[in-house]
């Protein structure tokens, strides 16, 4: 039997994340999921029913354990639900590590929105090139060791207005680190020493998260 959605975030404490009230959740860093635990794995598939719903109800394109406040966990978890980067449809990755990156200069301009903050969006530089190692979350087996390679092609370059999955997996590892493209001074892949220029945008967006 499905689980009834509005009795699981009942139970849990669940809502959306929003700055300004759930400030020490959304700046929180993720903490890291013990695959072999039984507790842990069954947040993370309680998480991902509620995230897989917030994506629906709020038109999300990728969404973190910390825009979902609840209280099952004393901080969020490493966990994020993302495009894959090569083909239709999402994945939810468990404790992600970045392994490569571009160089800063190998850049590009994305115009992102963020749910924690009312859908608002602004311009962050994104890496072109961006690989994660994971653990994949797949119904009735145990979770997966993956790797992803994250990619802007030529023909994502000519659409300036989209929101591609090489930003979309950023911004969503950036949440795990407490970072909102709001206050992160530099390129979202930790290294804060790069400034990024930041700036209103107006076109209509979907929102990230």
């Amino acid at each position: 039997m499905a689980m009834d959605i509005g009795e699981l975030e009942r139970r849990l404490g669940a809502e959306r994340a929003l700055v300004g009230r759930h400030d020490s959740w959304l700046y929180a860093k993720a903490r890291e999921i013990d695959i072999a635990n039984e507790a842990d794995m069954q947040s993370v598939h309680e998480l991902d029913l509620m995230m897989k719903h917030y994506m629906g109800e709020f038109h999300w394109i990728g969404v973190s354990s910390n825009n979902i406040y609840w209280t099952a966990t004393e901080a969020p978890i490493s966990v994020v639900r993302v495009p894959y980067p090569d083909r239709e449809g999402h994945t939810t990755l468990l404790n992600p590590q970045i392994v490569k990156r571009s160089w800063p200069w190998r850049t590009y301009p994305s115009f992102e929105t963020c749910g924690a903050k009312n859908d608002e969006s602004v311009q962050v530089m994104r890496h072109t090139f961006f690989k994660v190692d994971a653990f994949e979350l797949i119904r009735g087996e145990p979770p997966k060791k993956v790797q992803y390679s994250y990619r802007l092609t030529e023909k994502q370059r000519q659409s300036p207005d989209k929101v591609h999955p090489v930003a979309i997996m950023q911004h969503e590892f950036d949440h795990l680190q407490g970072i909102l493209i709001f206050n992160h001074p530099g390129i979202s892949n930790g290294d804060l020493s790069l400034k990024s220029p930041r700036a209103p945008y107006s076109g209509n967006l979907f929102p990230m998260d």
